[in-house]
């Protein structure tokens, strides 16, 4: 069986959740046996080879790259937004590779940047296909939505209505809709998409020697000591952004500093994005705040093994997040924003705690009890672990292959 997946990006450009999600997948087929194929995109000029698995890398016609539309102005992404819609060339050009292919099987995911015109190519083709959702971006161009802001005027614009009724009718054609939390499906379904494909919620996956090899880990580096003289590290891994909450955390963990002084602790932060530059300024001055920037994927796992708690401090609708999942997997519990689907993964008690998204107060309370329950954290590390095993990825093609 011949299974093909595309998504806007994948190594070596692979940048968030979603590309290590679709990595996983292929590794998966792979090893079972299934022929599998990668179509996505590259830099123009850009010369790549992936030496893995099979890959398509293309530039589709546009304006810009989409690994670079954070360097552009609202105007150009508004003209972007809509030769990215109806882009012919990459319509005709991966018609053309699906022909040549001809795969039993075509499961699409991020197709912002790609075109949004790929559904109805592979429809043309009667070849069966799968699209798995990973945002809301079929719904609101940047992907972001603040809470609080649901009814504000941007996204009630007539434009935004518009991108809306063609993206219902251009994402009719799937079979099957394949969405990692029921919050991120429902949200679609209010809006009236996908009325004509089958709706399935499955957790994204972890690929299970990815599981493995952090158990090997967790035991071959020293975790750290629950005793009560013992330095705590709170951890943040993500979008150096607004939306993403980090200064909200910030702003949390200076109160804490203030309030708490009998305990050692820490806040450690890992990530990219236009707040960097504010966040090295405030790290500066503090240091209690170690701001590492932006890591290599692999270079995250010792210190998700080193830290006792991952906070997701989320301003904006979250579906899903895969460092929620690395982070459990490590056995590192997690205080979450109870923001879209981020709580369907935080079992209080069990594998973290949740707090209300934007409410300082919450926050606090809930780190100022982590410090005072270092060995209440520490226990529930093997509970973390239990709670994200059974969503590795052989389980996921599994149930995939049953549809």
């Amino acid at each position: 069986m011949k299974v093909c997946l595309i998504n806007n990006l994948y190594k070596p450009f692979a940048r968030g959740g979603a590309e290590r999600v679709v990595e996983n997948i292929v590794n998966v087929l792979k090893a079972d046996g299934y022929e599998v194929f990668v179509i996505t995109t590259k830099p123009i000029f850009k010369k790549v080879k992936n030496r893995d698995v099979k890959v398509y890398y293309f530039f589709p016609l546009n304006l810009f790259w989409i690994g670079n539309i954070e360097k552009h102005n609202i105007l150009c992404r508004l003209f972007w937004h809509f030769f990215d819609i109806f882009n012919l060339h990459s319509y005709f050009r991966i018609k053309k590779i699906l022909q040549e292919e001809n795969p039993d099987l075509v499961i699409t995911h991020n197709l912002k940047g790609i075109g949004y015109l790929i559904p109805k190519a592979i429809n043309s083709l009667g070849i069966k296909y799968f699209h798995t959702l990973h945002d809301i971006q079929l719904a609101i161009p940047s992907g972001v939505l603040i809470k609080g802001e649901e009814n504000n005027w941007k996204n009630k614009f007539f434009l935004i209505k518009l991108y809306q009724k063609i993206n219902k009718k251009l994402f009719s054609y799937p079979k099957i809709i394949i969405s990692p939390s029921k919050w991120l499906l429902d949200f679609y379904s209010k809006k009236g998409f996908f009325q004509k494909s089958k709706k399935i919620v499955l957790k994204n996956p972890l690929y299970k020697s990815q599981i493995q090899n952090h158990k090997l880990q967790i035991n071959s580096i020293p975790r750290f000591d629950a005793g009560q003289n013992s330095k705590f590290v709170f951890m943040y891994v993500g979008q150096i952004e607004k939306h993403k909450g980090i200064l909200f955390l910030i702003k949390v963990f200076k109160r804490l500093s203030e309030q708490i002084k009998n305990i050692d602790f820490r806040l450690t932060i890992i990530g990219g994005g236009s707040e960097s530059q504010k966040i090295k300024q405030i790290s500066k001055d503090n240091f209690k705040i170690i701001f590492l920037g932006k890591l290599h994927h692999k270079e995250l796992n010792n210190f998700f093994v080193q830290s006792n708690c991952l906070i997701v401090p989320s301003l904006c609708y979250e579906n899903s997040p895969t460092v929620i999942y690395e982070s459990l997997s490590f056995g590192v519990p997690v205080l979450a924003a109870d923001i879209g689907g981020i709580a369907e993964l935080i079992q209080d008690n069990k594998n973290g705690y949740i707090f209300k998204a934007g409410d300082e107060n919450d926050l606090l309370q809930k780190m100022e009890f982590c410090l005072k329950n270092k060995k209440k954290i520490k226990n529930m590390g093997e509970l973390s672990k239990e709670s994200i095993f059974h969503y590795n990825t052989q389980n996921y093609i599994n149930k995939i292959m049953d549809l």
